[in-house]
């Protein structure tokens, strides 16, 4: 899921999962390999995503693409929630960049767990932060 980053050039690129019905599943695996194929479907996200309370799920559309390319999906408008808002009316730049940092502090802790970090979730307070930067491409590794 792409989210927008206001007066910036770039978004901010999310790897989510939705849930999908038995039957738009099925209909999903049936039409894997049709390159041609579009269609809509409903689904629930099925990710926590740092700084968000998710007391329910969101409601999606998952947006199949021809040439079988990764579908697209966006919450659905009308739903009251902080996630919503941000995707529908963008973010700053100072928030896309806390986002990623939060994610790469959040792989670091993972990737050697008995390095000391100062991390927060919720505040994304970090130890480290202009080494980690300069090292991003290390992420990958993992």
């Amino acid at each position: 899921m792409n989210q927008k980053v206001n007066y910036s050039c770039q978004d901010l690129n999310y790897g989510l999962w939705v849930s999908l019905s038995e039957k738009s599943y099925d209909d999903y695996l049936a039409n894997f390999n049709n390159d041609n194929h579009e269609t809509t479907y409903f689904g629930w996200l099925c990710n926590g995503i740092p700084g968000y309370n998710f007391d329910s799920s969101i409601p999606m559309n998952v947006f199949t693409q021809k040439g079988n390319l990764r579908p697209v999906i966006e919450p659905h408008e009308s739903f009251d929630h902080p996630f919503v808002k941000d995707y529908y009316q963008g973010i700053t730049k100072d928030e896309a960049d806390r986002r990623v940092n939060q994610m790469l502090d959040l792989i670091e802790a993972i990737a050697d767990p008995g390095k000391k970090k100062n991390i927060s979730i919720a505040t994304a307070t970090v130890a480290g932060e202009a080494e980690r930067k300069s090292k991003w491409w290390k992420v990958w590794k993992y």
